[in-house]
């Protein structure tokens, strides 16, 4: 094989800088991806080399707040009806033998939990007062169980059929 020699420079010749075409073209490309953040309208902004988000995430999702609104109108008419005024926990544990004071409903507690097609199933709903619904059922569990306020735990946030 044959090797190349270089000749030297001639006299009074500018040899050209090099360049690194990668450095531009990595420039490039964020300012292009810029522009297209901005276009699209998203909510993120390019900040000191990463992506950081502009506002917060939603709190509650699209399909989420549509579930709500049913569940809300459904709990509404539910806490309306006549037999749904006084809290059913607070009437069993009187008919038990605790010296407690007959509550006004003002929640509905869910017997069986609350994911999926449940959150809106009447069936497993029960009017409770504040205390009962939010203490008293879940830290007393067995009780709450035997007087029907609590599914067991193999049931729990499973749909019924």
């Amino acid at each position: 094989m044959a090797s190349r020699v270089l000749s030297p420079v001639p006299a009074g010749c500018v040899i050209p800088r090099l360049t690194f075409p990668e450095k531009k073209l990595k420039v490039k490309l964020r300012d292009g991806f810029l522009r297209k953040l901005k276009r699209e309208g998203t909510r993120f902004l390019f900040k000191r080399g990463r992506l950081e988000r502009k506002k917060p995430m939603k709190k509650v999702s699209r399909s989420q707040r549509n579930k709500l609104k049913i569940y809300f109108a459904v709990r509404d008419a539910f806490l309306a009806r006549e037999e749904n005024g006084d809290c059913i926990c607070c009437k069993l544990r009187r008919e038990r033998g605790e010296n407690i004071r007959q509550q006004p409903a003002t929640e509905c507690h869910h017997k069986r939990g609350r994911c999926g097609s449940l959150i809106s199933d009447e069936r497993f709903f029960a009017a409770t007062c504040y205390d009962c619904g939010r203490n008293w059922i879940h830290q007393h569990p067995e009780q709450s169980r035997d007087m029907g306020l609590l599914a067991p735990p193999h049931l729990w946030n499973v749909p019924a059929n």
